[in-house]
């Protein structure tokens, strides 16, 4: 039988668990004291990592005034995508930049087509905002969802679905965020409706917010996918060959970016 989960605080999916404004609070200054900083035009990043693969990026100023804090995870995903615009940058006010992108790209390197397009927002776009797009970059993606079902393995998923009008395939993805880019709903969201198969699992626990949170790497349409679990799933992490199907909002940095 598939395990439906409700989630959706993504400070939780790395493991920051906080009662309140004071326990946030402390925990804020805490990252930021221990972060890494880089310098941009904006002002600066400052990215405070737990050490197994979950961080969090700070944007500030020039006054270093915190302007927006994003939960990543670097972990072992890769899809390769061609950048091809920019839908909504925020390099100006915050850390990240919306982008439009095509998954496993054609061979021209002109940004016309590729496996399927989607939007993904970029957490290090500052490094690369002034390259002419189209561009081709390897990015690790990280799916912070607010529903996952997990079946068995791909014969449950194939009899608990066979009856589902449309039908999606075990390893499939929608790129949800287009939908809403073109209904013109605004601010355009980096989201997508996605299944992949478990290759590896684990649980951590994050020594910033002492809290538990899981990961597991997903093989879908298009590349590799680190998907984040708060402790609300942990209870049944999916299993290795187990079908997940998600949504979530997507993530990401630059792939060969090391911490």
């Amino acid at each position: 039988m598939a395990a439906t989960y409700e989630l959706g605080d993504n400070f939780a999916a790395i493991g920051l668990a906080f009662e309140d404004e004071d326990e946030f609070v402390v925990l804020i200054e805490r990252a930021l004291t221990g972060g890494r900083s880089i310098a941009v035009d904006q002002g600066r990043y400052v990215v405070a990592a737990d050490g197994n693969g979950a961080e969090l990026w700070f944007g500030l100023d020039k006054s270093d005034q915190i302007l927006s804090i994003d939960p990543y995870f670097r972990g072992k995903g890769t899809v390769r995508t061609q950048l091809t615009n920019v839908v909504q940058d925020l390099t100006r006010t915050g850390t990240s930049a919306t982008l439009h992108g095509w998954a496993e790209p054609a061979a021209a390197s002109d940004g016309s087509g590729g496996l399927y397009p989607f939007l993904v927002d970029v957490l290090d776009w500052a490094h690369n905002a002034t390259r002419p797009l189209p561009f081709e970059m390897a990015l690790g993606v990280a799916a912070f969802p607010w529903t996952v079902t997990v079946y068995d393995d791909e014969a449950a998923y194939g009899e608990e679905t066979r009856d589902r009008e449309p039908g999606l395939a075990s390893q499939a993805f929608i790129p949800m965020g287009l939908f809403h880019a073109e209904a013109s709903v605004d601010p355009p969201a980096a989201i997508a409706w996605f299944t992949g198969r478990v290759l590896e699992r684990a649980v951590y626990q994050n020594p910033w917010g002492r809290g538990a949170y899981g990961w597991a790497l997903l093989e879908s349409a298009g590349g590799q996918f680190d998907l984040m679990l708060e402790p609300a799933a942990l209870t049944s992490l999916p299993q290795i060959g187990a079908i997940v199907e998600v949504q979530a909002r997507l993530l990401a940095c630059r792939a060969e970016e090391t911490a």
